[in-house]
C-alpha cells in the first residue's frame, strides 16, 4: 500500500502532484479533509479498502483492520503531518 494521498489537478484536469511531499506521512486510508488556509491547517480522517466498503459492512473486516480510524492533522502550508489522533 503506497497510502492514501490528496491529488492537485492542473486547469485541464490532469493530475500535477500529490499533496503529502513524504510517503512516509501518507495515511494507510483516505477519505474526508477539511482545511483552513487562514488557519494554516488540514484535517483528515480515514475510511477503508474498498473491498471493504464497497461490499457493505461486514464486523469481521474491523477484526481484519480493512478499515482506519484516525484523524490527522497537516500543516497546510508545508504539507507535513503534524499529529495523529488515534
Amino acid at each position: 500500500n503506497d497510502g492514501a494521498d490528496f491529488l492537485w489537478f492542473d486547469e485541464n484536469l490532469e493530475v500535477e502532484q500529490r499533496w503529502v511531499k513524504d510517503p512516509n506521512e501518507r495515511p494507510k486510508y483516505g477519505y474526508d479533509y477539511w482545511y483552513q488556509p487562514y488557519h494554516n491547517v488540514m484535517v483528515s480522517t480515514e475510511w477503508g479498502t474498498p473491498d471493504a466498503f464497497s461490499k457493505g459492512f461486514n464486523p469481521e473486516h474491523l477484526k481484519e483492520k480493512m478499515y482506519g480510524s484516525n484523524i490527522h492533522l497537516w500543516d497546510w502550508t508545508t504539507h507535513k503531518k503534524v499529529k495523529t489522533f488515534e
